[in-house]
């Protein structure tokens, strides 16, 4: 089971550090654009959700990192 208050908190931590609005992080981690203001809400995500959403949050980090780094110039 996934403790509510700690998972939300990871959420808002990770858009606010990545910089992506809360639509888009919901469409892109469920499918859902308001994903995360039903979490602001009281929302209580299935264990599979949080599962998904979880995923998507180790994903995005490796996605997004420079693809050159380093390089002389």
């Amino acid at each position: 089971m996934i403790e509510p208050e700690a998972f939300k908190a990871e959420i808002e931590a990770f858009i606010s550090k990545n910089g992506i609005a809360p639509t888009r992080f919901g469409k892109e981690a469920v499918g859902d654009p308001k994903f995360v203001f039903d979490l602001r809400q009281g929302r209580e995500p299935s264990w599979r959700t949080a599962e998904r959403v979880k995923a998507f949050m180790s994903q995005f980090g490796a996605c997004s990192q420079p693809e050159h780094q380093g390089s002389a110039a």
